[in-house]
């Protein structure tokens, strides 16, 4: 079974969209995929950009398509 992808996300969006939905913050991401925070924060915008800035939207879509 595929996860629906409804917004169009990049791998990457995805993994900071199930880590997110999961509770981590920003600093806990960046550790956990070996990036660097600023990285988390521009994939962070970058979500919010394809989502027209609705976050809650994007959570309840993570959660739902059991993306987290």
């Amino acid at each position: 079974m595929t996860n629906m992808n409804p917004f169009s996300l990049t791998t990457s969006e995805n993994e900071i969209m199930k880590l997110m939905a999961k509770g981590f913050s920003s600093r806990h991401i960046a550790d956990k995929l070996c990036i660097s925070e600023d990285t988390v924060e521009s994939l962070r915008k970058n979500i919010l950009k394809k989502l027209s800035g609705n976050m809650d939207e994007a959570l309840a879509c993570a959660f739902s398509n059991k993306l987290s």
